[in-house]
């Protein structure tokens, strides 16, 4: 959460000091709250119109294998949900 809070913190700063658009990738596993994640993007860009969000959608038995090659490969999503029991694991791992 602290990291999110930290990506979300810097590209607002950075977004603040130019009018060019700036994408982020933002990656979730969560089919039943999709609607409200997409609500939630909608009224971010309205806000910070130069912020587009890309969501990248992924049932959760593919997410976590995705999200490990694309850590493992230097390309991850900007932005990604984490549960508890994952995070302890992505931490100790330093991932």
């Amino acid at each position: 959460m602290i990291l999110l809070i930290t990506i979300i913190s810097l590209l607002l700063i950075a977004a603040s000091f130019g009018q060019e658009t700036v994408t982020i990738r933002y990656g979730v596993w969560m089919s039943e709250q999709i609607d409200g994640i997409k609500a939630q993007i909608s009224a971010f860009e309205k806000k910070y119109p130069n912020i587009k969000v890309k969501l990248e959608h992924l049932p959760w038995g593919d997410y976590w294998t995705k999200l490990q090659t694309m850590l493992a490969g230097g390309d991850c999503w900007d932005v990604f949900t984490m549960n508890g029991v994952n995070l302890r694991d992505y931490i100790a791992r330093k991932s």
